[in-house]
């Protein structure tokens, strides 16, 4: 099933031949990138930091398992989580009337938190972390989609990315020099 995130980027459900394991590809087309220096900084920061996050791998993040460029592109073999977003399952249960039980929700949280700290301690932020960006592998969550995500230390960020209802209020007003990554992450995850 391919879905197509941009106008550059698309993702498909694969099988690792060597391994038989299914994967997620998520391909970055060069002609787009080549056309475009903006889309290629945005394929290289986040190419970057996937292979940062993923060099010892963590249990709770999508990571990065494979990177092969070819005519087409680059493309990004990642751990394949089949079993939908937590925004899923937050929806299916909100249909029925129904919430989280809390300790799938201590579950959840302690797993996404894990993540998060993962990243921080590399000098990496998301910034975008919300529901439809934390998938379920059928064992654990994991966080995923680090299109806006950044290497920064302790370096101020001047760039207003992410999903809006998720975003901490000194990413809104960017007036005050700009916002320090890890705060913002932790805004959206609370």
């Amino acid at each position: 099933r391919e879905m197509s995130f941009d106008a550059f980027v698309t993702a498909v459900r694969a099988e690792h031949v060597e391994s038989g394991l299914a994967v997620a590809v998520k391909t970055f087309e060069s002609a787009k990138c080549a056309a475009d220096k903006a889309k290629a900084d945005e394929r290289d920061r986040e190419l970057d930091v996937l292979r940062l996050v993923s060099e010892l791998g963590h249990a709770h993040i999508a990571n990065l398992l494979g990177l092969y460029e070819s005519a087409q592109g680059w493309h990004a073999m990642l751990h394949y989580c089949g079993r939908g977003s937590l925004l899923h399952h937050l929806d299916k249960l909100r249909r029925k009337k129904m919430a989280m039980c809390e300790g799938d929700t201590v579950v959840a949280t302690a797993q996404i938190a894990s993540a998060l700290s993962h990243i921080h301690s590399l000098g990496a932020c998301h910034r975008d972390v919300k529901p439809g960006n934390v998938l379920y592998d059928g064992q654990r969550w994991r966080l995923c989609d680090f299109g806006f995500a950044i290497v920064c230390a302790g370096r101020r960020l001047k760039r207003n990315v992410g999903t809006h209802a998720y975003q901490a209020p000194e990413m809104l007003s960017l007036a005050d020099g700009g916002y320090l990554g890890r705060p913002v992450d932790m805004w959206a995850f609370g």
